[in-house]
This record gives C-alpha cells, structure tokens and sequence, in this order.
C-alpha cells in the first residue's frame, strides 16, 4: 500500500488484531478538529501504535512523538520501536481523551479521533468515515455522540 491510499481511505495493513482500521482526510485539507479516526482494537497503546505509525509514516515522515491522554489507555512505556525507529510516546492527564497527536520531525502533525474499541462496528465506520471528510468541523464529542 502506498503513503497516498492511507491518506483518503480506510487502510488494510495487517496489525497483530488485524486490519488497521484508520480513515483520514486528503492531505491539505486543514479544516475541522481532527485529521481523521483511528478504530484500535484495544487500550494498549503499545501494540496498537505500531501498525498506526507505519501507516502514517508517509504522511509525515519519519515519526518523533505520540501525544494522548492517559486516561484512556493502559500503561504504556515512554517510547515504541515503530519500523526500526524509536517514539516517544507522551502520555498526559490535561489532553482531550479521544484523540491522539502524531507529530513528525519536520514539525507535521496529525491529530485523530480515537474511537473506542468497544464501539459498534456501524457506529465506528460511520464515525471514521465523517472524520475523514474533507470539510467536516464536528467536535470530537459530536462525532463520537452522532456515530
């Protein structure tokens, strides 16, 4: 799969769960809360991260940090080895708790929504598929009400 399908399409690299399931806006389209949603199918984020950074990574280059709240996650270590790379993962109690940053070393950032992995899967791809659309400004919270 190339950079560019990730960029506007649900992906389907393999994780150790399964498919990656991951939606996000075109490049350039700068609008909204979120670059896009992220559906992980659980809440440790250091066997969920790895799969997300690959597929990301054309995006942004080579990957620096993850930025997320920790409420949200179980304990995870402070850096990730992602493709042979290590990140560093920033867990902090004062970031909104649906989302994660992605930031690359040439200062590109990604934020997601995070869908929780209990969603209904309707409801999941609902909710990634509006995310995803380039113009949509809905709150995380309405996206995650609405879904």
């Amino acid at each position: 799969m190339t950079g560019a399908e990730v960029l506007s399409e649900t992906t389907t690299s393999q994780s150790g769960a399964g498919d990656l399931r991951l939606e996000m806006k075109p490049v350039g389209s700068t609008t909204g809360f979120v670059d896009g949603a992220w559906w992980p199918y659980s809440t440790e984020l250091a066997v969920e991260i790895p799969p997300l950074l690959a597929a990301i990574t054309g995006r942004l280059g080579s990957i620096e940090r993850v930025s997320y709240n920790i409420a949200g996650w179980a304990s995870a270590s402070r850096r990730v080895d992602a493709g042979g790379i290590r990140v560093r993962l920033d867990g902090f109690r004062t970031r909104p708790p649906d989302t994660i940053d992605v930031s690359g070393v040439s200062d590109h950032r990604v934020t997601l929504l995070v869908i929780p992995p209990t969603t209904d899967q309707s409801a999941a791809r609902d909710i990634m598929r509006r995310a995803s659309t380039p113009g949509n400004c809905e709150s995380t919270e309405t996206l995650l009400a609405n879904g």
